[in-house]
């Protein structure tokens, strides 16, 4: 099976069942931000803050280059990494989309919860972002509604991924 990537907004659980995913089909599990994090030593929300969106844009780049060389990975991408670099049709061409849709209530609550996202301060900026974002997502293979336990959603996404 080719490369899975998670796409998603910020909150929707790409990390959690990203790594459950790995687990259950023997891939290695990449998070694109924590990747980010441990090359360059600085976290995005601090790239962001101290060199500006487009500097963490150009870091996202450069690893998503490296991570397209690499066979058997499940990737959880940064939340607006599919905006940039026409890097929506490469994932797709390259390997399996999958969005993880989520109403934006519950993203709220949920980022809320894990103490806020430097471009979601407000659920207004939230709002707007999935504003931005939500046509670019959808054009995932996979449209994966997130709703009950993460197991089940893990069982479901192997069923969809094998039809694809």
């Amino acid at each position: 099976m080719k490369n899975v990537y998670l796409v998603g907004m910020p909150g929707s659980g790409k990390t959690t069942l990203g790594l459950l995913l790995a687990e259950k089909l023997g891939y290695q599990w990449v998070d694109t931000d924590q990747e980010i994090t441990r090359r360059w030593g600085e976290t995005p929300e601090d790239i962001i803050e101290h060199q500006g969106e487009e500097a963490f844009r150009v870091l996202e780049k450069r690893l998503m280059d490296d991570l397209m060389d690499t066979k058997e990975l499940v990737v959880s991408t940064g939340g607006g990494l599919p905006l940039y670099h026409d890097f929506m049709s490469i994932m797709n061409e390259q390997g399996i989309t999958v969005y993880l849709e989520v109403p934006v209530e519950a993203l709220w609550e949920r980022i809320k919860r894990q103490g806020g996202r430097p471009l979601s301060k407000t659920m207004e900026d939230l709002k707007r972002l999935m504003g931005e974002r939500k046509s670019i997502y959808e054009k995932a293979q996979i449209i994966l509604p997130i709703e009950g336990a993460h197991q089940d959603l893990v069982s479901l996404l192997i069923k969809e991924l094998q039809k694809v």
